[in-house]
Parts: C-alpha cells; sequence; structure tokens
C-alpha cells in the first residue's frame, strides 16, 4: 500500500470516529455530549491505530542513561511588571521565608518549568541571550529559579490548584532562590 492510501486510510478512520463519537455523544448529553463523544473517539482511534510499545519493567544497561529530572529545581516565569512591583527585592542565595512572597509568586507565576541541571544550564544561557532592551516591560519577563530543600509535587505538570498553592507556600520555608534572570523577550 502506498504512502498516499494509508494517509488517507487513516484520515478516513479518524474521521469515522469523530462522527461517531460526536453521534453516540450528542445522543446522550446534547452538543456538549457530541463534543467529548468525538475527542474520546478520535483519541481511542489514535490509540488503537499507533499503539505504544509496552515499557521494560527493568531498566536494561544497553543505551544510554535517561536524565532525571530534578525534584528540587524549579524555574518560574513572571511578568516583568509584576517581578518589578513584587519580587525585585529576591536574589541569588536567598532563602523565601514569607508567606506572602509565596502567595505572590502563586498568584503572579505564568509558567514552571522542570528539568534537568543539564537542561537548566541551556536554558539560563538562552535567556541571557534574549535579555530585553529598553525600560519597556511590555511583553517580558523574569525567571526566579529555585532548589527546594524536598520535592514538591504540588509544582509538577499535572497538579491541582490546590496542590499547586499549597506547594507555592511550603516554598517560605523550603525554597532557595539560585538565579533570576535580567528581563528577557
Amino acid at each position: 500500500m502506498g504512502e498516499n492510501d494509508r494517509e488517507q486510510r487513516e484520515f478516513l478512520a479518524k474521521a469515522l470516529a469523530v462522527g461517531l463519537g460526536a453521534i453516540a455523544g450528542g445522543a446522550i448529553g446534547g452538543p456538549i455530549g457530541a463534543a467529548f463523544g468525538a475527542v474520546a473517539a478520535l483519541l481511542v482511534e489514535e490509540n488503537l491505530s499507533n499503539p505504544k510499545p509496552p515499557k521494560p519493567e527493568l531498566e536494561s544497561s544497553s543505551g544510554p542513561p535517561q536524565p532525571q529530572i530534578s525534584n528540587r529545581l524549579v524555574v518560574l516565569a513572571l511578568r516583568s511588571t509584576q517581578f518589578r512591583e513584587y519580587f525585585s527585592h529576591l536574589s541569588p542565595g536567598q532563602k523565601i521565608t514569607e508567606k506572602t512572597t509565596c502567595e505572590l509568586l502563586y498568584r503572579n507565576t505564568k509558567y514552571i518549568w522542570r528539568g534537568t541541571q543539564e537542561k537548566f544550564k541551556e536554558l539560563k544561557e538562552q535567556v541571557e541571550k534574549l535579555a530585553a532592551e529598553g525600560s519597556d516591560d511590555e511583553g517580558t519577563f523574569h525567571l526566579v529559579a529555585l532548589e527546594t530543600d524536598e520535592g514538591l509535587p504540588g509544582l509538577g505538570k499535572n497538579a491541582n490548584p490546590l496542590e499547586r498553592r499549597d506547594a507555592f507556600l511550603a516554598l517560605a520555608s523550603k525554597g532557595k532562590i539560585i538565579w533570576v534572570s535580567p528581563r528577557y523577550i
């Protein structure tokens, strides 16, 4: 079967899955049910069409070791206007001691990044190359890198808002600032 035939077949399978899912979902829950049914059917179709290989139970020694994401290294992105207003007093080496600072970090953090030490070094290098010029804060950010005494799962990717807020508040006794970026675009 040619590449074009395979692509057409995959497209038709997805279209059929979305259509059937929308019909089934619409019969149960109206327009919202139709939307959820279509999305669910598409996900099922993709998983059936492209099954993922099973993960090995034990790590084999063949192949390079995968770098581990640090549970203790967190980088927060803050808009420059909020950084200047609330956080300009923060500096590397400083421990976070006040709950009010943690609450403000929770409210004003736009993005959270977690990764390996190696990726963090790359991130620092890239950000320092992108330093913003001039005094206009519109659309610029500061990054604040923190190291914690212990892993805070609430700062992870799939944390719910309550877990996230609790993790930010826990920074008051566990967080130390290791880097503050220059203002960047």
